[in-house]
């Protein structure tokens, strides 16, 4: 099995910006399709914790935390 930081895609490239402070999220199925193209099968994706966090004073929203496995 292969981590997937070994591999040169968007979205490491993105989140290794200096300038970005946060991001928008993940698609679960575009991700998986990224994986899918670069040869991983047996992809797994399960949102497996919910983070609750203050956005604005008073305000709060649910972040959602998954697991996705895939094998190469």
């Amino acid at each position: 099995m292969k981590n997937i930081s070994s591999y040169n895609t968007d979205i490491l490239s993105f989140m290794k910006l200096k300038s970005v402070t946060g991001h928008l999220g993940f698609d679960p199925a575009i991700l998986s399709e990224s994986l899918r193209k670069l040869g991983f099968d047996k992809i797994h994706y399960e949102q497996c914790f919910e983070v609750q966090k203050e956005i604005v004073p008073g305000g709060t929203k649910k972040f959602p935390i998954f697991l996705l496995v895939a094998f190469k």
